[in-house]
């Protein structure tokens, strides 16, 4: 029968003040994600909103990095990738890249939660089994063929053939 770990000891004081301040903080910048994220569903996104979030999930992943809570550090590097190829114009911040960042963000509260819990006495929640899953599909190379493209659309081989065909408006692969 195999034993189960014994869960990390408890950081000294000063690691619990740095944890504390890192939740408060990672706390505000997910709400302004989700409200960036929100917008962005509504109005599409500016670059200055995709740089904002790209900046709130560098931070997370730098200060979860530092502390050492891998899972985070996993998933905002993951995110962070993510919209980083939305601000070099390979995405836009739409459809299952929103949706996906719109994920990572509800994970990234679950994670931050199970560290507070840790952090109050309790065992420590076992890392959400979706947690690479999520991350894999932010990081797939694949993902840029899913979801929308920025280049500009070239005519189909169809529409050349008949130039009564209506334009293309997308890349991305019918539903």
């Amino acid at each position: 029968m195999d034993a189960k770990p014994d869960p990390p000891p408890m950081p000294d004081s000063e690691t619990l003040e740095l944890l504390g301040e890192f939740l408060s903080e990672s706390g505000e910048q997910l709400s302004r994600a989700d409200e960036l994220l929100v917008l962005a569903a509504r109005e599409g996104a500016s670059p200055e909103q995709v740089n904002e979030l790209f900046r709130g999930f560098h931070t997370i992943k730098g200060v979860s990095s530092f502390l050492g809570v891998e899972p985070i550090t996993r998933l905002a590097h993951a995110t962070e990738s993510l919209l980083n190829r939305v601000r070099a114009s390979e995405l836009r911040l739409e459809a299952e890249c929103l949706d996906a960042v719109f994920d990572a963000s509800a994970l990234m509260r679950e994670l931050l939660d199970g560290l507070r819990a840790r952090m109050e006495g309790g065992a420590a929640p076992p890392t959400p089994e979706r947690l690479d899953a999520l991350v894999s599909h932010l990081l797939s190379s694949d993902f840029t063929r899913r979801a929308t493209l920025v280049f500009p659309v070239t005519p189909s081989l169809a529409a050349l053939a008949d130039p009564t065909a209506p334009p293309a408006t997308s890349l991305a692969p019918p539903a």
